[in-house]
């Protein structure tokens, strides 16, 4: 069991590992980055300079991808990526070896709270260019198709469980800021820990069921165009328990 993004899954299905996702996990919360004195506006600006990523097998990475696409760029061919652990994106960005940094919560928020400026994220530039409305959905949770089916009451718990633990983080997003030593952020960062409730609390969706549905095969059609993936799973890759209906 694990998080797998949409096309992480049908990768693994590719592999032979049939995995369906049967759970809410995170919208997608990867952001572009630069300097607070960096002269870049937008992605497009940084085109042709270099920026750090994720590593390219991860969901925060294939997002990207996919974001820039329905913007008609080519993500791998116009920029300069230099991709590894996101530790190591940060040390770069730090050290200003590269103009941008593309990242995940929390570090971006330990970043702006540090002066750092968000010129972008990726839910945002895929809603641009894709023209839909709801929250990018970075991943969810995953298990073998066959664990899910032996064990579904034991799955359906976990996906009530998972829906109301978000419920509660909507209903009191200031515990993300009671919390932030659990995000990695120590008391002697207080602009960061500020910046959690109202940075944090849409990364934790309430919807699965078929609006879900619609933004994973969105995305896997697109990841079929870019070659990501070469063709779409034979199965249905998503399961809806009617664990919360």
């Amino acid at each position: 069991m694990s998080s797998f993004g949409p096309v992480g899954a049908a990768v693994s299905a590719g592999a032979g590992a049939d995995v369906v996702l049967f759970s809410s996990g995170l919208n997608n919360h990867v952001r572009w980055l630069v300097a607070e004195n960096s002269p870049y506006q937008t992605p497009a600006d940084l085109r042709g300079k270099a920026v750090a990523t994720p590593p390219n097998n991860s969901d925060a990475y294939r997002s990207t991808q996919l974001a820039s696409a329905v913007n008609g760029i080519d993500f791998e061919a116009e920029y300069s990526i230099h991709q590894g652990a996101v530790l190591n994106g940060l040390a770069l960005f730090e050290r200003g070896d590269v103009e941008a940094i593309i990242t995940i919560e929390p570090n971006a928020t330990r970043l702006v709270g540090r002066g750092a400026r968000q010129i972008a994220t990726v839910d945002d530039l895929w809603r641009e260019g894709s023209g839909q409305s709801e929250p990018l959905v970075l991943n969810a949770q995953g298990a073998l198709r066959s664990w899910v089916e032996e064990n579904g009451e034991t799955a359906s718990a976990l996906h009530r469980m998972r829906h109301e633990v978000h419920q509660h983080i909507h209903d009191e997003p200031e515990l993300l800021a009671e919390l932030h030593e659990f995000y990695g952020i120590g008391d002697d960062e207080p602009d960061a820990i500020a910046l959690l409730p109202e940075r944090m609390v849409d990364v934790y969706p309430l919807e699965w069921g078929n609006v879900t549905f619609d933004n994973f095969q969105a995305q896997l059609d697109k990841a079929v165009e870019l070659g990501i993936i070469s063709a779409l799973p034979e199965q249905d890759i998503f399961l809806d328990l009617g664990a919360d209906r």
